[in-house]
């Protein structure tokens, strides 16, 4: 399947760009829900999850 949509959305085979679009889909379920994050939050938890993907 990612395959397929990795054909469908060239864009989407440069990981850094998969990456950002993945946190900017977490970022906004939360404003869905009515959470917002500071810049600072925001900072700290992409190093935790680029921290948690290097392991």
């Amino acid at each position: 399947m990612e395959t397929k949509i990795i054909d469908n959305h060239p864009t989407l085979k440069n990981s850094d760009e998969r990456f950002r679009k993945i946190l900017q889909s977490l970022v906004d379920s939360f404003r869905i829900e009515g959470i917002h994050f500071s810049d600072e939050e925001l900072k700290n938890i992409v190093g935790r999850v680029e921290g948690e993907i290097k392991k």
